[in-house]
């Protein structure tokens, strides 16, 4: 007799908190791809519409999950019995959409705002009311642009992944405001359930969080795929090319850098909640009262089940496909050690599982992708999902994400998009995704195969062929080690190096290990190991000790001697226009001549209080680093080669100390440039995501930096004085910020009846700018009072606005909103005037 057993699936219900679209792909791929049935889920998703509330369907108990904003962290303050499950998008794609400029928030004034309860747009209109806005008409959403378009409504609370491609497509103009821009920072899309079914069936909700992430995975690997799904089996109201441009525009807010798909940071859901109390949309004692770790859902099972930890006994060493040579990912290094970030990761994995992941060391890529095809080995450490491996391997989410850019010859044109390189000789690396890649989007580029990244720079050197496509962190780390000039990065692609780790597919259990172990990386755990490998600094093998020794001391006395003449031809400079004002007065009559005498005597007074004060912060500037220098030599001179780490000590502060010399002569001498009438820009195409990219790893500190950029942004600038000034940005966020705080560089576009602009905002937490200083901070020589010892001289935010200037712009300041750090905008025309 056979019996025919069938698993039965649990009923659960997901209520939607909007039209079907891709904002929910995650979840269409999780039913589609079996990810909900595997993890003995029946999943019913349940549409929307505007009498829907959801947070009342998810706590009556109508629906098992739910979607909603972080509004949801204020209910749950005020009583709602619910945890939080996942965050769809990690940083908010909401914004308001007007029909007419909101320069400032109070022309909101005798507006009707149509909004959902989006605590982004409440904290907005809050701020708006708080800034002067009079008579805003708030009045629920109908879910549709009906009323915008029909000019029933002049606001409507919208997602940047959505409404602005519908207006667009119409040619209905429209003005963006982004809360972002406010310091509204926000989580969105969250997926919640009820306290009591969190407390019943707890490892049902986790099956759910852990198959709904699974289907982000997919989901964002798979755009085209989903939207096919999403058109064939929902009731959406987009069409195809609508919802490709969502896609596009909804993966930079689903997957962040380093962190997990899903991931709830209590920290931040605190600050959310502190920014709500600011507003007034949270009492101090609500606040007080608030457990975030009791609103945010953590399974205390077992991370794995019984069936993974008996395959794991069975298979203590598991061997994994890696690449030989893809520094900084993985590669073999003079010691046959598998080292890179890939390589950390599963050291990690190591420590958690109890296995071993054995690598190989002998076998070039091409040949090692054709055994992980073939399931001869059943790991893939670092590779992109491709529809080429996707037949044979699956893949976890990405847990590291690069650029795909282009490098050329110094001096060579910015490529705006691969479609100019036609008939152009391009080196791949023979079996890397940028092969196929290029093969399957670009057939009229002529690929030349390279065996490694070394060799395809030397080929650009030589001319052999116009540029290599690759890793953007990969070729800065080659070039580094081989210590490679005379290249640059020329373009970027649109696709990304989304790295995951592979398991072929007759190993799903070990899949599910693989996906839930990446899952526990902690994204403090992430940070250390990619700052290990991506800022790390090459060592190249030069007696420091004995050319410290001999060029020191004149370098430093060049710098004392140029730092002076910068101070001679600055003062220079001032007597002279003196002396010229003075000869004009001599032929005015005597009682201008009187007049004009008397205010020059204040003048001087002035000039003279000013010039005591200057000199004074610059006899510390300079004392400080000479000191340092001083010490550092006379350690030297008893040091010997013996002692090569307390030798590496001093020289290290050798370094920092001549820099800081040399940063401040620079500050001089380019301020002599910015003054003059005459100075000529350069302007060339920059596209801001590729410049951002570029220059945050040259600014370090004990700070977390984050660049976010909300859209493709090109303008047309003179790219060393636009990396002047958002560097001059950086390390003054750098400087004024505490430890273990976040310094964030953001780039949006603004478009209006004035033209076209891009934003590029730094904001950090630290000191802000005294009240009675805001109007004099860009002039020079100007600093807040309370900074203390930290060092500086004044002319970093004169040089940054004079940039500004040269370029149509300008640049402004404004306070966080709850007073804690401030917040630089460099506005910059998309086209300069001629």
């Amino acid at each position: 007799m056979t019996t025919n057993t069938k698993t039965v699936l649990t009923p659960v219900s997901i209520q939607l908190h909007w039209n079907h679209q891709y904002e929910f792909a995650g979840i269409y791929a999780a039913v589609r791809q079996g990810y909900y049935a595997r993890a003995g889920l029946d999943v019913t998703i349940k549409d929307w519409h505007p009498s829907v509330s959801v947070l009342n369907e998810v706590v009556s108990g109508r629906a098992d999950f739910g979607l909603g904003y972080s509004q949801l962290i204020i209910d749950y303050a005020k009583g709602a019995s619910i945890k939080l499950v996942s965050a769809t998008f990690q940083f908010s794609p909401v914004v308001l959409v007007s029909n007419r400029p909101i320069i400032h928030l109070r022309d909101l004034s005798h507006s009707t705002v149509m909004r959902q309860d989006i605590l982004q747009i409440l904290s907005l209109l809050k701020m708006a009311r708080y800034e002067g806005a009079t008579d805003i008409k708030e009045i629920p959403s109908s879910g549709q642009l009906t009323e915008f378009l029909s000019g029933e409504v002049d606001a409507f609370s919208a997602y940047m992944t959505n409404e602005p491609f519908v207006l667009q497509a119409k040619k209905v103009p429209f003005y963006v405001v982004d809360p972002k821009s406010y310091g509204i920072q926000s989580y969105d899309d969250l997926l919640f359930t009820s306290q009591a079914l969190a407390a019943q069936n707890p490892d049902l909700v986790a099956r759910v969080k852990q198959a709904t992430n699974e289907g982000w995975c997919y989901a964002i690997s798979h755009p085209e795929e989903m939207v096919d799904v999403i058109l064939q089996h929902y009731p959406s109201n987009k069409s195809r090319e609508a919802l490709l441009a969502e896609a596009k525009s909804t993966e930079k807010h689903v997957k962040m850098g380093e962190v997990a798909i899903g991931t709830i940071d209590p920290a931040k859901v605190f600050a959310i909640a502190a920014s709500a109390k600011d507003l007034g949309l949270l009492t101090e004692d609500e606040l007080g009262r608030l457990d975030v770790k009791s609103l945010i859902f953590f399974n205390d099972k077992p991370l794995l089940t019984e069936e993974e930890q008996l395959y794991l006994q069975q298979h203590p060493m598991i061997n994994i496909a890696n690449s030989l040579d893809w520094a900084p990912f993985e590669f073999i290094d003079e010691q046959g050690n598998y080292a890179g970030l890939a390589a950390d990761y599963f050291k990690l994995f190591e420590q958690k599982l109890g296995v071993t992941f054995a690598p190989v060391k002998d076998i070039p890529w091409s040949e090692v992708t054709e055994m992980a095809l073939r399931g001869d080995l059943a790991v893939v450490s670092c590779a992109v999902s491709t529809p080429d491996r996707n037949q044979y391997i699956n893949f976890t989410r990405p847990y590291l994400s690069f650029p795909m850019v282009l490098v050329a010859k110094e001096g060579e044109r910015f490529i705006e998009r691969y479609d100019e390189l036609a008939h152009h000789k391009i080196a791949v690396v023979k079996g890397y995704w940028s092969q196929e890649y290029l093969k399957r989007n670009y057939s009229q580029i002529e690929l030349v195969v390279v065996d490694s990244l070394k060799e395809g720079l030397q080929a650009v050197l030589s001319g052999r062929v116009y540029g290599l496509s690759d890793n953007l962190a990969a070729i800065n780390y080659e070039i580094k080690r081989s210590a490679i000039v005379g290249l640059q990065v020329v373009g970027q692609a649109d696709a990304r190096f989304d790295l995951a780790i592979g398991v072929h597919n007759s190993q799903p259990l070990l899949l599910s290990i693989l996906q839930k172990t990446l899952d526990q990386v902690s994204p403090e755990q992430a940070r250390e190991m990619y700052n290990r490998w991506v800022h790390l600094d090459v060592v190249t093998k030069v007696d420091y000790i004995s050319m410290m020794r001999a060029l020191l001391p004149y370098m430093v006395a060049m710098l004392v001697l140029g730092f002076l003449l910068a101070l001679w031809l600055f003062f220079r400079r001032k007597e002279q226009g003196y002396r010229y004002q003075l000869m004009e007065a001599q032929n005015k009559v005597a009682l201008e001549k009187a007049s004009y005498a008397e205010n020059q005597v204040r003048q001087e007074a002035k000039y003279s209080k000013e010039q005591a004060e200057f000199f004074a912060m610059i006899a510390h500037e300079i004392r400080t680093p000479i000191a340092m220098i001083d010490g550092a030599l006379q350690s030297l001179k008893i040091l010997d080669d013996s002692k090569p780490e307390e030798i590496e000590k001093r020289k290290d502060r050798i370094d920092r100390a001549a820099k800081r010399l040399n940063h401040l002569v620079d500050r001089f001498l380019q301020q002599g440039k910015l003054d003059n009438s005459r100075f000529e820009l350069s302007p060339q195409p920059v596209d801001l995501s590729s410049f951002c990219l570029g220059l945050m790893p040259q600014y370090k500190g004990n700070q977390m930096m984050h660049c976010q950029v909300s859209e493709q942004a090109m303008v047309m600038a003179d790219v060393g004085l636009l990396s002047l000034a958002v560097g001059n940005l950086l390390d003054n966020a750098i400087k004024y910020s505490p430890a273990d705080t976040v310094i964030w560089l953001e780039v949006e576009g603004l478009s209006n009846e004035m033209g076209a602009w891009c934003l590029i905002s730094v904001k950090d937490t630290g000191r802000g700018i005294d009240h009675d200083r805001v109007e004099s901070i860009f002039k020079p020589y100007v600093r807040g009072k309370n900074l203390g010892d930290i060092p500086g001289v004044g002319l970093g935010l004169y040089m940054v606005n004079k940039i500004a200037v040269l370029h149509q712009g300008s640049l402004s300041y404004r306070p966080q909103p709850n007073g804690q750090g401030s917040i630089f905008t460099l506005k910059l025309p998309k086209v300069l005037s001629q």
